[in-house]
């Protein structure tokens, strides 16, 4: 028996990570995603053997952890994605990291990123094909972390994607809720779909759909829905499963441990998308200037209060496009001008991306978060 089929041999079904539900996802940014060696064929993807990626080791996996517990992301600490998958925008979508990502990890038998994603189309680097997956077996993950940190909410998609219902987004803005300890930053390329959440929801659609996931086949625990239960005032009585619990309802948004971001990679993006952003209903608001593809001048950025956070940075990738050194001075300008926290991300310098900010010029190592919301 050659090498191959001995070592294909030593894993049985139980060491492949194929249940979303399990793996879920683990720090690919950081941590090693311990394969092995690209000798055996990987039999996940539509019932069709990937070469050259190995067989991922449940153990080991366990070991490394769930991506997302602990983010390689600069301006971030976790990443939570109830919902993967996207389609594209924008300009600055052309090269998504997300999208190779959730590729590779498609090819590795991670059963959410391959409904995403069309790996047998796309031999090298695989595509987004449109779908979106929202995940309901993800959303309890926050609720399992009780250190208080910075989470990035679904860096493997958009949550405002025109295909993610209103009722699940209600559920997103449910778990925030019941975890004030964290603060997490929603960011889109679609303001325009934020907003109109916010025009047809109210706080009180977001814990009836929450509540609702208690009757689910994932259901939610008694404890959880007792600290639901406690931290709002008494308006109005919920009967589920025999369990009942007077909730105290906020009486409007916003949520003060959320952060509403936007994405703009050109000056015309920030001046259709901010104005947008400013209208929705968020204690703090930030923008993401990345990729940056050309000069910006940020509108609003002197008006006291309204954006609260800039975050720079050139594009990553093989095939990343031009970001100027003085494009990115210019938002560090900007920003420090109208004493507004700003964090710079990347930098190309000399054709190099460079995210070591002991390698950035002297005026651009600035890497400075907003101010907690006093709401």
């Amino acid at each position: 028996m050659d090498k191959t089929k001995k070592k294909s041999q030593q894993f049985k079904d139980s060491e492949i990570f194929e249940s979303a539900a399990e793996a879920a996802e683990f720090d690919y940014q950081g941590k090693k995603t311990h394969i092995a060696q690209p000798l055996v064929m990987v039999p996940v993807i539509r019932g069709k053997a990937i070469r050259g990626y190995g067989l991922l080791n449940l153990r080991r996996l366990r070991k490394a952890g769930k991506m997302g517990a602990n983010s390689k992301i600069e301006w971030t600490e976790s990443t939570w994605n109830p919902v993967v998958g996207c389609s594209k925008v924008s300009s600055g979508c052309a090269n998504c990291y997300a999208e190779k990502m959730a590729y590779r990890l498609a090819c590795m038998g991670i059963s959410k990123y391959s409904i995403v994603t069309q790996p047998n189309k796309i031999v090298r680097g695989g595509e987004w094909n449109g779908l979106i997956h929202y995940d309901s077996t993800d959303l309890e993950t926050p609720l399992h972390w009780k250190k208080p940190r910075k989470i990035f909410v679904c860096s493997m998609g958009d949550l405002f994607h025109e295909d993610v219902p209103f009722d699940f987004i209600d559920k997103v803005f449910g778990v925030i809720a019941l975890c004030p300890q964290h603060t997490f930053m929603l960011l889109t390329k679609r303001p325009e779909r934020m907003e109109q959440y916010f025009e047809d929801r109210s706080f009180n659609d977001v814990l009836t759909n929450l509540m609702k996931e208690h009757g689910s086949e994932r259901a939610w625990s008694k404890s959880w829905l007792n600290k639901l239960a406690g931290r709002y005032a008494l308006t109005e009585k919920w009967a589920l499963d025999g369990y009942e619990s007077k909730l105290r309802l906020p009486e409007s948004w916003p949520l003060p441990n959320v952060i509403g971001m936007t994405t703009v990679c050109n000056q015309e993006e920030a001046d259709k998308n901010i104005p947008i952003l400013l209208n929705c209903k968020f204690a703090r608001r930030g923008i993401s200037v990345e990729p940056m593809l050309e000069e910006i001048e940020i509108p609003f950025i002197g008006w006291e209060g309204l954006i609260r956070w800039v975050i720079v940075g050139c594009e990553s990738g093989s095939h990343r496009r031009e970001c100027k050194i003085e494009w990115v001075r210019s938002i560090v300008q900007q920003c420090q001008a109208a004493s507004v926290p700003v964090f710079v991300k990347q930098l190309d310098i000399g054709g190099r991306l460079v995210k070591d900010v002991s390698q950035f010029p002297e005026d651009l190592k600035i890497r400075e978060f907003p101010m907690e919301s006093k709401k």
